[in-house]
């Protein structure tokens, strides 16, 4: 019962934030009827900007945890409330956008304290739980955009209602409960270890997200810059990407293969869509082909959106990125991407030129992902070589060993990767970009390998794997 609450409690807070901050309603008579449907303007840009930077303040603050969470948490939850119900009960235009403000502010609080209250375990179910909520919230919200308007404001405010119900009871059941304990932690068994095993430098957090934080950016850009529905659907092009990533995530987290790697995702899956992609939009415009591509933009940049968010939660998982950092940054980023779109769509360029200007950014972005993989292991091979010493063994050879060695010492499945580059010769920076982690996270394992297997060092346990592979 209390997994259903958070659930529809997620879907609610998404549908009542969702769309103020993209622009997910293809008609303008709804765009302007209802705050919260398509009204995406600068002030609750502005308002998600400041409220980012004032996460950052707070984490600098000499309150303890406990307090601190509170106070964020409950004038999160205030201005959220007032913001929205500002928006729809005030029709003049300047009294509309300060509700905005007030409105975006609420919001970056008020996620910080949904960052306290969620039980995060592994990558997998992060990304299968993030993207089941979004394809829900993006159906109330079409679902609202149908109704009457007198009814649609009704179930927005219960909606509202709903969506700040969970944080908030949250804090008052853990009122006398130690903050730090909130955020789960990893139990090592997972099927994605994380990004982090111990705690990583602001550079270390930053490269490690700024793939995924940039594509949110450009799809932040892509759904506020334009505002003609997607073709030949009568949706907006924003609740199609959304709706289509996410629903296409969850089934490949929930009924896929079990090993969700991010090393395949980072390094072969994006890659290869943005090829595909490139392919398309270099058909003529108006052309199928070209369509198509542009949906799938929209759709990539979706998903992209949604790996974002899964990282992040990750991370406030291990408590080695603070929830005010997290939000902080994101919403800083977000934000200021949307108000950029806001901006361009506001401007005197036609539809046309913004969709230019648009694909550009676009295929530049795709470019990178398709030509980054190949740079990175031509710099990890030309610092990182393998030992030509003749003391280690190729990876053909390796693979039984490894997991025989793993088999009988209980080690886990990325402690046993870890354990066939080193038994390779690869050093640890080499290990990292390789599985997609830190470099403090493959001396946590060697240590953990070190520990399980009895060996004092890298030597000893290359020459453990040599004995092992000569019985």
């Amino acid at each position: 019962m209390a997994k259903l609450f958070l659930g529809l409690s997620g879907v609610s807070f998404a549908a009542t934030v969702l769309p103020c901050f993209l622009r997910m309603s293809s008609s303008e008579a709804v765009m302007v009827g209802v705050a919260g449907f398509g009204t995406s303007s600068g002030s609750v840009f502005i308002g998600g900007l400041i409220g980012g930077f004032a996460a950052l303040l707070v984490n600098t603050s000499r309150l303890n945890d406990r307090a601190k969470n509170a106070a964020i948490t409950s004038l999160g939850a205030a201005l959220y409330l007032l913001g929205y119900v500002a928006m729809i009960a005030l029709r003049s235009h300047v009294k509309f956008e300060v509700a905005g403000f007030v409105f975006g502010i609420g919001v970056a609080f008020l996620s910080i304290g949904w960052l306290l209250c969620l039980e995060v375990r592994d990558f997998r179910q992060t990304l299968a739980q993030t993207a089941l909520v979004v394809v829900c919230a993006v159906v109330v919200v079409q679902a609202l955009c149908l109704i009457p308007e007198g009814s649609r404001v009704v179930f927005s405010l219960v909606l509202l209602v709903v969506g700040m119900a969970e944080p908030i009871r949250s804090l008052w059941a853990n009122r006398g409960s130690d903050p730090r304990q909130l955020v789960c932690r990893s139990d090592g068994n997972d099927d994605y270890d994380g990004l982090f095993s111990s705690r990583p430098s602001f550079a270390e957090v930053f490269k490690a997200l700024s793939s995924s934080m940039i594509g949110l950016s450009i799809f932040a850009v892509y759904s506020n810059a334009l505002q003609v529905p997607f073709p030949s659907v009568d949706v907006s092009g924003t609740s199609l990407g959304l709706g289509v990533a996410s629903l296409l995530i969850f089934l490949a987290t929930r009924f896929g293969k079990k090993k969700f790697a991010a090393p395949f995702i980072y390094w072969v899956l994006f890659p290869a869509i943005a090829a595909v992609l490139l392919i398309l939009d270099s058909f003529p415009v108006n052309s199928q082909a070209f369509m198509v591509g542009a949906g799938g933009i929209t759709v990539f940049f979706s998903g992209l959106g949604l790996f974002a968010v899964a990282f992040l939660l990750i991370a406030n998982r291990q408590n080695q990125l603070s929830p005010y950092w997290s939000v902080g940054l994101s919403f800083i980023a977000f934000s200021f991407s949307g108000f950029i779109g806001c901006m361009l769509r506001e401007s005197e360029l036609s539809t046309d030129e913004r969709g230019s200007l648009l694909l550009v950014l676009s295929t530049s972005y795709m470019v990178y992902l398709l030509f980054s993989p190949a740079l990175q292991l031509w710099k990890m091979r030309k610092s990182s070589p393998v030992r030509t010493d003749g003391s280690v063994m190729g990876s053909d050879d390796i693979d039984g060993v490894c997991t025989r060695l793993a088999q009988r010492y209980g080690l886990s499945r990325r402690e046993e990767e870890v354990l066939a580059y080193v038994g390779q010769g690869y050093n640890s920076p080499y290990i990292a970009k390789m599985l997609f982690i830190s470099d403090s996270t493959v001396r946590s394992h060697l240590k953990s390998i070190y520990r399980k297997t009895g060996v004092p060092s890298r030597m000893d346990l290359v020459d453990l794997i040599r004995r092992e592979s000569a019985s």
